[in-house]
């Protein structure tokens, strides 16, 4: 995949795995922009799978939006569901924790004999 985009030439997102094209939230919903100003892009970046025996698994990935003028907001999506970088953050600490009071709980399960 090319680094850079047609429209005025602004680089991709670092990371970008896949780039979709231009919109203006101002034109009819499916029309494409050329790059002008106030025109948006989204973008695919990285993602990770978790694994899991007795559900589906769970994808997280970075994504984003970039604009004509080169700003980049990224999102840490997991299964669909956007996350701020410190929201993600705060869930993996809750996840963490989770995990650990279930660890600390097993410990104290009164011990089942048969």
């Amino acid at each position: 995949m090319s680094t850079t985009s047609t429209a005025h030439g602004l680089p991709f997102p670092a990371g970008a795995v896949r780039v979709e094209p231009w919109y203006h939230p101002d034109k009819p919903f499916g029309g494409e922009s050329n790059g002008e100003p106030g025109s948006r892009r989204f973008f695919v970046g990285r993602e990770w799978t978790v694994q899991r025996d007795d559900e589906g698994d769970v994808r997280v990935s970075v994504d984003g939006e970039q604009t004509a003028e080169g700003t980049v907001e990224r999102f840490i999506v997991v299964d669909g569901d956007p996350f701020t970088p410190g929201q993600a953050r705060d869930l993996a600490d809750a996840l963490r924790a989770a995990a650990d009071e279930a660890d600390l709980m097993a410990q104290r399960d009164p011990a089942v004999t048969r």
